[in-house]
C-alpha cells in the first residue's frame, strides 16, 4: 500500500455502526465558552485524544469507552439509517 493511500484522510460510516476515522485525523474534547448572559464566545480546547492512524467512534451512544466504539450498537440493535434534512432552511422552518 503506498504511503499516501495510507494516511489519506477520511471517515466511513459504517452501516448501522461507527464511524471509521482514517488517516491521523486529530481528536479534541473541547467546550464551548460562553458569556454570563449564555452567548457563545469561543471554544477552549480540554484535552486531546493521542492521534491514530485508525479508530472508530461510537454513534449509538452506549459504549462504555466515549467516544469510541467498543461494539455496544450489536448489542442494543442500533438503527443508524436515520439521516439529516437536507431541505434547504427556508423550506425546514416552522413557525
Amino acid at each position: 500500500m503506498s504511503l499516501a493511500r495510507l494516511h489519506a484522510q477520511k471517515i466511513v460510516v459504517r452501516r448501522n455502526g461507527p464511524y471509521l476515522v482514517y488517516g491521523m485525523v486529530p481528536l479534541v474534547h473541547r467546550t464551548q465558552v460562553v458569556s454570563e448572559y449564555g452567548e457563545p464566545l469561543t471554544w477552549r480546547t480540554d484535552f486531546a485524544y493521542p492521534t491514530r492512524e485508525v479508530y472508530a467512534l461510537c454513534r449509538c451512544g452506549r459504549s462504555s469507552k466515549m467516544p469510541f466504539c467498543d461494539g455496544a450498537h450489536t448489542k442494543v440493535a442500533f438503527d443508524g439509517t436515520e439521516t439529516a434534512d437536507t431541505r434547504a432552511t427556508a423550506e425546514r422552518q416552522r413557525t
